[in-house]
């Protein structure tokens, strides 16, 4: 599955803040609890969506898939 957004930029956006580049690898971990302040793979909307964990959790509604514990950066 690829990560979907509501635009292309917002999207670009995301993966600049979390220094995410074109093929990198994201390993998930599903066991893991939603902490503030992580990167978490969450469904919204029917979509999947990377984000930051808020500290106000009630700030968004979604669910989470899991919970972002490796970012593995393309070396080619």
């Amino acid at each position: 599955s690829t990560l979907s957004s509501s635009s292309a930029a917002s999207d670009v956006y995301k993966r600049q803040e979390f220094n995410i580049h074109h093929n990198d690898v994201l390993i998930v971990d599903r066991s893991l609890k939603a902490i503030p302040n992580r990167l978490a793979l969450v469904v919204k909307n029917g979509e999947f969506l990377l984000i930051r964990i808020s500290v106000n959790p009630s700030e968004e509604e979604y669910t989470l898939w899991g919970v972002i514990t490796y970012i593995i950066h393309n070396a080619l």
